[in-house]
């Protein structure tokens, strides 16, 4: 893949892996992220009897409880109880009040602050601290922009097994930026968060043996990859996957499949493919 392309795809995943981060922050689905709270009057009775005693965990979980309620109110209320729990220690409520920091969520947006509590939980060693302080350090959101310092925090991140971590760490070796561009390494670490089933790291994986990047060229698994990721409604990944069947390679060349996998890439917005479609008629 041609350095300016990765690069912007780089760019790309810093972005929309945020929308993730955000979502950890009201208890919503993401790879590693902790459980949701129960739900139901009784436990949050429960947690609102054991917080108000000064239990952190207590605390925790009844911010995550306001927090999913989703209200300017409930939000302001879920950053009270974090900051109880985040002020005896607690990793995942110092990592829940950054981002909320982070987003202006209950509280006024302060990306300092946000880099500052988040570092606190990463030095705890919670992975999606972790994480995030390398989104941080890469974006320069709050502390002064450092790839080198990004690319650390995601390698502690990634050797926890959390895969956005891996992915972005193994851009950064694809790339050179924050770490000596290493295209084996590179595909080490795709290849570890692809088999957790991240998306863009089965796209790129699959990039690098159709190309031959680093590993030996193999377009059989270049394929067996794509449709990994185009099965998730990854756009790139389906273009890739409709273009092998219209080229033949990797698989047995199938227009019918190929129409399918670029009109679902196509759909999304994906500009090669509505080209390669527009070709085809």
């Amino acid at each position: 893949m041609p350095k300016a392309d990765i690069v912007l795809t780089l760019r790309l995943a810093l972005n929309a892996l945020l929308s993730l981060i955000v979502c950890a922050v009201f208890g919503l689905s993401q790879p590693n992220a902790a459980k949701a709270a129960p739900e139901g009057p009784d436990k949050t009775q429960q947690y609102l009897a054991n917080a108000t005693k000064g239990d952190p965990e207590a605390q925790f979980l009844l911010g995550k409880t306001y927090a999913a309620l989703n209200s300017q109110d409930n939000l302001a209320k879920a950053v009270e109880w974090w900051t109880k729990a985040a002020d005896q220690g607690h990793s995942k409520a110092q990592y829940s009040l950054g981002r909320a920091y982070a987003k202006g969520a209950g509280v006024p947006l302060d990306l300092v602050k946000a880099a500052s509590w988040c570092q606190k939980a990463a030095d705890s060693g919670l992975p999606e601290a972790q994480f995030y302080l390398g989104f941080a350090y890469a974006k320069g959101d709050g502390l002064i922009k450092d790839f080198t310092q990004a690319v650390e925090w995601w390698r502690k991140a990634a050797d926890k097994d959390y895969p956005a971590a891996q992915y972005l760490l193994g851009v950064a070796y694809a790339t050179g930026d924050g770490a000596e561009k290493d295209l084996a390494t590179a595909n080490m670490w795709w290849g570890k968060a692809a088999d957790q089933g991240f998306a863009g790291a089965q796209y790129l994986l699959g990039r690098a043996y159709a190309n031959g990047d680093g590993t030996a060229q193999d377009p059989t698994k270049a394929v067996e990859l794509w449709r990994k990721a185009a099965d998730q409604n990854f756009a790139k990944a389906q273009y890739s996957l409709g273009k092998a069947y219209v080229d033949g390679v990797g698989v047995a060349k199938d227009m019918a499949l190929a129409k399918e996998w670029l009109k679902k890439a196509a759909d999304q917005g994906e500009e090669l493919a509505v080209i390669e479609l527009k070709n085809l008629k």
